[in-house]
Order: C-alpha cells, then structure tokens, then sequence
C-alpha cells in the first residue's frame, strides 16, 4: 500500500503502515514538497533527516542530497528514510528561500509532516546548516524532537547542524549538541 495524503490527514499513518519503496508528499502545484522516503528493507530500523528545505528529489529521483542520506543510513544499518525540511519550499537555493514570499514559506502544513516522520524513525538527524536560523524556524523545529533522540554529523562554526553535502563522507552521526535547544 502507498502512502497517501488522505491517510496523513486523517491520523491513519503511522510507523507501522507499509510504504511502497520509493515516494514524496507535494502540494498541487509541486512547489511544496512535504515528505519523502526510501525503503530498501522494511526488517530494518528507519531514520529521519530534517534538513533546510528540498531540492530536485522527487518521488523516484534522487538528488546528491538524497543520495548521500541513503549511502549513510543504508552504512549504519538503516532500511528506511525520511526526509522532512524546516522549510517545504522547492529551490536550489537558500538565497532563493529567503526571497520567497512568506505564504510560500510557511510552515504550518510542514509541521504535521515533520511530526510524522519523526515518529516514524527510530533516529532523526538534524543537518540544516546555518541557513536553518532563518526566521528562527530551527527553534519551532527542535521544539518537536526529543533531545535524546537526535543526532549530527557535523556541526558548523556557528553550532548548527552540518549538510551531509558538506560533511567528509566518512563520518559517524554524533548525539545532536544540547546547546541545539538552549
């Protein structure tokens, strides 16, 4: 069975609902792109990475981005991804983000694909940069993982988490920094 965005709606997903291999949650115009996932093998645990906002990867294309968090999760003995974004805005470009008019910006419908993806990984890693401080969004964000529960690969000068295309490929995720929440 496929992911829908009925079932999103209305409470019936879950961390046990099956998903085909491959797929992503858009909005009509496919300006927004809410949640996408990889299964490679359903026995194994799952991970979420939330990220600055999605790039090209769509529901059967991979983009760099995806590419690398598959290559890492699949390494440390994950089957299933999630990728989930602070913001759900499609672009290239963080500069291009950030001249976004607001409502393309806005958060509210991401939040609750966030939520999900979180509660469907058994870890989440936090890689959004320092563009993530941005509107402050990476505090609504860290408002909704535990602690505990999140991880790093990196992180920048500025203490945010690093982009996993701009960390050395051969890296072990670290607990996320405390300092993260304070």
């Amino acid at each position: 069975m496929g992911i829908n965005l009925s079932m999103l709606d209305h409470g019936k997903l879950n961390e046990k609902t099956s998903l085909a291999p491959s797929g992503a949650i858009f909005d009509r115009c496919r300006e927004h792109r809410y949640l996408l996932w990889r299964c490679w093998d359903v026995s194994l645990p799952a991970v979420s990475f939330i990220m600055l906002n999605p790039s090209a990867a769509d529901e059967s294309k991979n983009d760099p981005t995806i590419t690398r968090t598959i290559g890492k999760a699949s390494e440390l003995g994950f089957g299933r991804l999630f990728v989930v974004n602070l913001f759900a805005y499609m672009t290239k470009s963080p500069a291009l983000l950030k001249q976004a008019p607001l409502k393309k910006r806005n958060a509210t419908t991401n939040d609750h694909y966030i939520r999900f993806a979180i509660q469907a990984s058994d870890k989440t890693v936090l890689a959004w940069g320092n563009h993530g401080l941005f509107q402050r969004r990476h505090e609504a964000v860290l408002a909704m993982v535990e602690p505990e529960n999140c991880y790093v690969i990196a992180v920048t000068k500025q203490g945010q988490p690093r982009h996993p295309l701009y960390t050395p490929a051969g890296l072990s995720w670290l607990p996320a920094p405390l300092d993260l929440w304070s």
